[in-house]
Formats: structure tokens, C-alpha cells, sequence
């Protein structure tokens, strides 16, 4: 008699599996990392393009977008999801004047290969203005 033993990838019966979710504004779970934190200036005018330039990023890489409990003056931050379950967190937070902070978090030990995406895919056209 052969045994044939099938693993798929994702559906294993891990009772030790633990999910993270995000805090109540997109904060990252205490147990994750920030693998990039940056802060970018952006005119106002060029704002709105920004925003929807992160919003693209996110829906390429199958996030979805999570709904902040606190909002100050409109958006204060936006944040969104790869999972579940959940693997990197990307937050967008508007800090003052035309300050936004960029930041992607992940659990240790996992490499971020969203960052060198986004890195490539974003802050190249940041870099090069919007």
C-alpha cells in the first residue's frame, strides 16, 4: 500500500497559529515590526494623488483597506491589509502642514517584500515627483 501525503501551503490545522489585527486607528500589532517607516513632503495640491497612488499600490498587492476609528479633519490615517491571515500592515498617516508618514509592518523573521515593492513601484515616482 502507497501513502500519499498532501501539505498545501496556508491550510494546515496550526493550533499554535496566532491572528493579528490591527488597533482601532491601523496601529501595528505590539508582536510586529516596522520593516520601512518613512516620511514624505507633499503638496497640498499633490495630496489627493498621493493618497490614491498608496490606495492603487494596496489593491495591487490584494490589501484591502481597513476603516480608522478616529478621524480628524477628514482622514487623519488610512491603513491596509494583506492577509488574512494578517502578514504586512501598511499605514498612511497625515502628521501636519504637507508631513506624511509611510509605514509597513510585519511579524520578525519574515522578510518584507512588500517594502521592496513599494519601494520600487512608489517612492520611485515620489522621488520623481507626482
Amino acid at each position: 500500500m502507497i501513502l500519499v501525503s498532501l501539505t498545501v501551503p496556508g491550510c494546515s490545522d496550526d493550533s499554535n497559529h496566532t491572528e493579528y489585527y490591527p488597533g482601532p486607528n491601523g496601529e501595528k500589532p505590539d508582536e510586529f515590526i516596522y520593516s520601512l517607516s518613512k516620511e514624505y513632503e507633499i503638496a497640498e495640491a499633490d495630496a489627493q494623488t498621493f493618497i490614491e497612488m498608496i490606495e492603487a499600490f494596496a489593491s495591487e498587492n490584494s490589501m484591502y483597506k481597513g476603516e480608522p476609528a478616529n478621524k480628524h479633519n477628514g482622514v487623519n490615517s488610512v491603513y491596509f491589509i494583506a492577509g488574512p491571515p494578517m502578514k504586512f500592515l501598511l499605514r498612511v498617516e497625515y502628521l501636519r502642514g504637507s508631513r506624511f508618514r509611510v509605514q509597513i509592518s510585519n511579524y520578525p523573521g519574515r522578510a518584507c517584500s512588500l517594502c521592496d515593492i513599494f519601494i520600487r513601484d512608489v517612492e520611485s515616482k515620489i522621488s520623481k515627483g507626482l
